[in-house]
């Protein structure tokens, strides 16, 4: 019996192990593999398949969505968002009661869970559609014998910076606030250094209103500038102050709060920096004490009103619930902490209270002024003020651009206009009374005497000249009679005859060489003969050296007005003969030219009391000597220069330096050419003309 029972015992173990065996070896046939993306799984099919539930669990950062059925043929797909997976299960005939259906399901992970039936292709499909909260990374799938796994992966979000939207500024009776008004505040720190208040919001970032900064100097006691600005991934708040006091510091999920006391309003000593300062008792209503639990913030307001005997009103969007425990404290203070908590400002007129968000109250109050401005503008429009302003020394055709510019901002929009009067130098306006008095101040910055500026101007011109002539004149005769005849020989000039010859010197048409000086200043002469008069020599020299000077010297004057341009000239006008083409035929007519000494100047005055000078000086004169056509030409002489001088100086513009060398020589060809005796049969003459023009110009302002 013994060896029965063993070999039973034996038996059923080896049936044991390869039951286990053979069902490990069918489970890892139908598992499948991690799939990434979309996916298309196939599975053994039965005659019948049924989705018996859906079980989805949050797993960390990840979520498990269970499909308990058997042998499900199952695919998958991310959508496009990355935020929704699609598992469509073929072949499913029943599913709760066959209703498409929703669930939502408000988890950490997901959102809800939808199931619905289709047809495809005469094909039957459930499509299950599981919505999320966050972005998925990857799908791990699973199918097994009687149940489908879905393991869901997401991506790790980067943290949202929060927004500040705003900082207020708030002054009340006894004390002034800076509410800072943020879409969430996790974390953030302040820093105090003497007059300087430093508050980081990490993981933030600033709205356009935000960074806007803020000038309140003029309405507070304390603060002077608050600034907004980024730095890294934090928003750090500057709050500048004008002096120290006592500044306390509260927030909640979306505001913080500092709040500063002027520490000469005190009654009661406080340390704060290390600094011994004192702080007013702000707070002297009725002591009240409440134990609240997720109270509606509308019914503590009525139970303060009630113990106040105030009257207090509340605006509809105020609402929410707090929690309080509070023992034997003033209403009041309970009032500001409530306030404080739920973001909350309130504005005491007479016995009256009135409680709103933040920023409701500024905002109306801009709305008013907003409203009475526009009342103003009505009224002013349907009775305008119409009037003249003379002006002294500007031209109101000047003035009228710049006052355009200056009151309506470079252009001519607005309820009035202006225009000038020119017969009068006067403007006409017609305005609302603020732009009239904006007027009449921009006409009293241009409308100012201008300084009076003389300017004296030396013009000269020196002109020199050398002249030097060298010409010879020589001639003669020779008498002799050959073999007793009457037969003579003679040598003269070209006007000799034979039988003219005798002892008399040759006259001056009669010289062999006649090339006297172009412009002979004086003559030697030298004559030789005997006393038979058989021959006679005649020589004539012409020599000449001329030295000239001229010195001419203009002296215009100018006194003009600051930025005035002045103008002086003097000289003649030259008529000159032009032939005009007119209707086939030709006709002459008479036109003018300017030979005229100009003098053309541009000072202004500028604020280091230097004068800058815009000149032009021109010097046309005629040239008689060169007349061409009966018409002389004109010798030009201009410079044109910017300079800046001081009051009073002198100063130099140019030098126009000419020089012109000419050397002439005339003779007979071949023998002026001879060595040493050449010059018996030539003249010679040279001239070196110059001429030189200076400009001098002294300024000078000219006091009243």
């Amino acid at each position: 019996m013994s060896k029965i029972l063993k070999f039973s015992y034996k038996l059923l173990i080896c049936f044991s192990l390869v039951y286990t065996l053979l069902f490990s070896i069918k489970a890892y046939s139908e598992t499948n593999r991690i799939s990434i993306g979309n996916s298309s799984i196939t599975s053994r099919q039965t005659d019948s398949l049924k989705l018996y539930g859906i079980n989805v669990e949050d797993l960390s950062n990840r979520t498990r969505a269970v499909l308990i059925g058997k042998r499900l043929k199952a695919r998958w797909l991310i959508l496009k968002r990355g935020n929704r997976l699609v598992i469509d299960i073929a072949g499913i005939k029943h599913f709760y009661n066959n209703r498409n259906g929703r669930r939502v399901l408000n988890m950490k992970n997901t959102r809800y869970i939808s199931y619905a039936f289709h047809k495809k292709n005469g094909w039957r499909y459930l499509r299950v559609v599981l919505a999320f909260n966050k972005t998925i990374r990857y799908v791990h799938f699973i199918n097994r014998q009687h149940k489908t796994e879905f393991d869901v992966d997401f991506k790790k979000n980067p943290m949202r910076k929060s927004l500040v939207k705003e900082i207020l500024f708030l002054s009340k009776k006894h004390y002034e606030q800076i509410v800072i008004r943020a879409e969430k505040i996790v974390n953030w720190s302040k820093k105090i250094a003497k007059r300087d208040i430093k508050i980081t919001i990490a993981n933030s970032r600033l709205s356009e209103n935000a960074k806007t900064a803020q000038n309140v100097s003029d309405r507070s006691n304390i603060v002077s500038v608050i600034k907004a600005d980024k730095a890294g991934d934090a928003s750090v708040i500057d709050i500048k102050l004008k002096k120290q006091g006592f500044v306390h510091f509260s927030s909640d999920a979306t505001h913080i709060y500092v709040t500063l006391v002027d520490a000469k309003k005190s009654s009661k000593a406080i340390i704060v920096n290390g600094k011994r300062i004192k702080r007013e008792t702000k707070y002297t209503g009725k002591p009240i004490s409440i134990n609240v639990k997720n109270a509606d913030v509308i019914d503590l307001i009525r139970i303060i009103a009630d113990v106040s005997k105030l009257n207090i009103i509340a605006d509809d969007s105020v609402k929410g619930k707090i929690t309080i425990k509070v023992k034997n404290i003033p209403w009041d203070q309970l009032l500001d902490l409530i306030m404080a908590q739920k973001g909350l400002e309130k504005e005491k007129v007479g016995n009256v209270i009135r409680i709103a968000p933040l920023g409701t109250m500024e905002r109306e109050r801009q709305a008013r002024i907003a409203a009475i401005s526009s009342r103003e503008r009505l009224s002013v429009i349907e009775k305008p003020v119409t009037g003249t302003i003379p002006l002294s020394y500007v031209q109101a055709a000047t003035a009228v651009p710049i006052i355009k510019k200056i009151v309506y901002s470079g252009s001519a929009k607005g309820h009035g206009f202006i225009v000038a009067d020119k017969s009068n130098n006067a403007i006409i306006y017609s305005d609302t009374k603020a732009n009239v008095e904006r007027i009449k101040k921009a006409v009293k910055m241009i409308d100012k005497k201008k300084p009076i500026i003389e300017i004296d101007a030396r013009i000269v011109e020196v002109a020199k000249s050398n002249e030097k002539d060298f010409g010879i004149q020589w001639g003669g005769n020779f008498k002799n009679s050959l073999s007793n005849n009457t037969t003579n020989i003679a040598i003269g000039g070209a006007n000799t005859g034979a039988g003219s010859l005798g002892g008399s010197v040759p006259n001056s048409d009669n010289f062999i060489v006649n090339l006297p000086g172009a412009n002979p200043l004086g003559n030697i002469g030298l004559a030789i003969g005997n006393v038979s008069g058989t021959y006679n020599l005649s020589l004539k020299l012409s020599l000449g050296e001329l030295n000239g000077y001229t010195k001419t010297i203009s002296t215009p004057k100018i006194i003009t007005l600051d930025n005035e341009k002045g103008t002086i000239k003097r000289g003649v006008e030259i008529p000159y003969h032009e032939v005009v083409a007119s209707g086939g035929s030709s006709l002459s007519q008479v036109s003018f030219k300017d030979a005229t000494l100009k003098l053309e100047v541009t000072p202004h005055l500028t604020a280091a009391g230097t004068i800058l000078l815009k000149i032009k000086a021109t010097k046309d004169t005629p040239d008689y000597s060169n007349i061409v056509g009966g018409e002389p030409p004109i010798n030009t002489n201009s410079i044109q220069s910017n300079v800046v001088v001081k009051n009073g100086s002198t100063i130099v513009l140019g030098g126009l330096f000419t020089k012109t060398d000419t050397h002439s020589t005339s003779g007979i060809p071949g023998l002026s050419r001879i060595p040493f005796f050449g010059w018996l049969f030539k003249n010679e003459s040279e001239t070196h003309p110059r001429k030189e023009l200076l400009i001098f110009i002294t300024t000078h302002v000219v006091k009243d």
